[in-house]
């Protein structure tokens, strides 16, 4: 490529000289900084949902999602990762269920509270959700808060298109409530996880956000304490991959991110959100609090 002194002209091997190249430059320039387009295509994206908060049981872990969309130059997405159920010491204070910025819900269910000795059942993990030019496109559910004790205590792990156990929120509706007798937990609420009650001889945990929510473990005797856990959803992507649990394998895991941690009466692990270009460039989002707008270069 040349550009000829003294004039405005620019040569390129087979143009005429004579050719007023203005515009020619200007769309060149263009594509050097623009990429040229050279990001549509076959798109990856891979998503966990956050987990579900720890006593002295083990919170549920968040699923996996991943697949292939085809997206062109200009093309928003909206990305809101979830973050882990809390678990507070002191059984008073309800723990509260995993936030998400997603404004059409999908947040963890609160956890059951009692007057001490009993401690606080966990909250549930919310999910991690991304919507293509406003369009849901997937979601990863969050995992079942803890219980207190008895039967069952630990949450249960979300993902898949149900979630584990008869508390799991499915593709058509919410997870059921924990208990069997006089306080069972609440059902998940549409995207969001069902609350476990306070006073009871055990302490439920929240369930997990998702595509539909889990519900709150039970807070009465014989009841499933440990909160389920969201399903999660993959219809709009090609190749889809929808499992149960974190898949804590794949190349993008974060630390940390979509189990419960190793000590007890800490928050679940947060989400994740990680998009792959045709060209191998990878953009990873965590959960800040904030949903993430992406457009397409």
């Amino acid at each position: 490529m040349l550009i000829r002194p003294n004039t405005r002209k620019l040569i390129l091997p087979g143009m005429p000289e004579w050719q007023d190249d203005r515009q020619t430059l200007c769309n060149l320039f263009d594509e050097l900084l623009m990429g040229a387009g050279k990001s549509s295509g076959i798109w990856t994206v891979k998503l966990w949902g956050a987990a579900g908060g720890n006593v002295l049981a083990t919170g549920g872990k968040g699923g996996f999602v991943s697949g292939t969309v085809s997206l062109k130059s200009g093309d928003v997405l909206d990305i809101y990762v979830g973050n882990g159920g809390a678990a507070e010491t002191q059984g008073y204070v309800p723990s509260a269920g995993g936030a998400t910025p997603d404004p059409n819900g999908g947040s963890g269910g609160i956890g059951g509270y009692a007057f001490p000795p009993l401690t606080a059942g966990a909250g549930g993990g919310a999910r991690t959700s991304l919507y293509l030019n406003s369009v849901l496109l997937a979601v990863a559910g969050g995992g079942g808060g803890a219980g207190n004790r008895n039967v069952g205590p630990n949450g249960f792990d979300a993902g898949g298109l149900t979630g584990v156990g008869w508390l799991g929120g499915t593709q058509t509706g919410p997870g059921p409530g924990g208990g069997t007798s006089e306080a069972p937990g609440q059902p998940g609420q549409g995207p969001n996880g069902g609350a476990s009650p306070p006073w009871g001889d055990s302490v439920g945990g929240g369930g997990g956000g998702g595509y539909w929510g889990g519900g709150g473990g039970g807070s009465a005797g014989g009841g499933q304490s440990g909160g389920g856990g969201g399903s999660s959803y993959s219809g709009l992507l090609g190749n889809a991959v929808n499992i149960t649990g974190p898949n804590s394998t794949d190349p993008h895991f974060g630390n940390n991110a979509a189990t419960p941690a190793a000590t007890s009466y800490t928050r679940g692990g947060p989400g994740r959100c990680v998009l792959i270009s045709p060209t191998g460039q990878v953009y990873v989002f965590d959960y800040t609090g904030s949903g993430v707008r992406f457009t397409v270069p």
